[in-house]
């Protein structure tokens, strides 16, 4: 009776030191998953410019006048926010589940995760065409349940911003008082694009657009310009979806748990262990 007690025992134990075992892997396995969100591009002509000259002036322009901008309305388009599900935040109990998304960056807080931005335009944040600063993302959150992994979309107040993206701007001639779209592939200095930013709610996100002034006609031959001011007519509506995953994740779209050793090579260590202590009872 001892004996069997004693294998049952080391069956238990050797069964709890795999799963312990396992534990940490997962823990340290990054999970990379996309939350998209993709609709269809629409203009919305709202209120009027007011653009700010190098003298500093202002000139007013009606928002009917701004030109379409490279993407064609009606075209479906996506602003994609990449983040690590298996986050520590997501398993900290102070966060409860709920991380906010941030761009990767120093002084990102325990419940914070760093996410990296790609928008219609180009990427956001540090060492994306927005600049070498530093951006945030404020008022997204993800919730991850806790007993199915599942994620979920939060924006506690309703609407959420995230800044430093590199954009082409619009130009204001100041000779001439009009307005002109973007040129593809072309910035407003020779060293970076200018800043854009995005604002959204759950079904519409929306950019604002820089608007350079008297293009070329500060340094000629380069491409410059001052900073006149933005516009905010470019809208993406529709929504979010979890699409494809990398590093460990799944293009089938949520998290994938990381696997656990198999049964078999669990009870495989259990039937060694079994062994040795019948070894060790003949011996003795």
């Amino acid at each position: 009776m001892a004996s069997t007690a004693s294998d049952l025992f080391a069956v238990v134990a050797a069964l709890a030191l795999g799963l312990s075992l396992s534990a940490p892997a997962a823990a340290q396995t990054a999970n990379y998953v996309d939350l998209q969100f993709t609709g269809k591009v629409e203009y919305v002509r709202g209120d009027n410019i007011s653009l700010s000259n190098p003298d500093g002036s202002t000139t007013t322009l009606s928002s009917a006048t701004l030109p379409d901008y490279l993407i064609a309305p009606g075209t479906e388009v996506s602003t994609t926010f990449r983040f690590d599900s298996n986050a520590p935040a997501f398993t900290n109990s102070a966060c409860g589940g709920r991380v906010s998304l941030n761009l990767a960056g120093p002084g990102l807080g325990s419940c914070s995760v760093a996410a990296t931005v790609s928008t219609p335009f180009g990427n956001a944040g540090l060492g994306g065409t927005g600049g070498d600063a530093a951006g945030s993302i404020i008022g997204l959150d993800v919730l991850r349940n806790p007993a199915t992994g599942a994620l979920a979309v939060d924006i506690p107040s309703g609407t959420y911003s995230f800044k430093y993206v590199g954009v082409n701007p619009y130009y204001y001639d100041s000779s001439t008082g009009t307005l002109s779209g973007p040129t593809a592939n072309r910035c407003v200095n020779a060293f970076d694009c200018p800043n854009g930013s995005g604002s959204g709610s759950g079904d519409r996100l929306s950019f604002a657009i820089p608007i350079a002034g008297d293009f070329g006609k500060v340094r000629p031959g380069f491409d410059v310009g001052y900073d006149a001011g933005s516009a905010g007519l470019f809208s993406i509506i529709g929504g979010f979806f979890f699409g494809g995953a990398s590093g460990g994740g799944s293009s089938s779209g949520g998290p994938v748990a990381v696997p656990e050793p198999g049964m078999a090579l669990l009870f495989g260590a259990a039937s060694l262990r079994l062994a040795r202590a019948r070894r060790r009872r003949r011996a003795a």
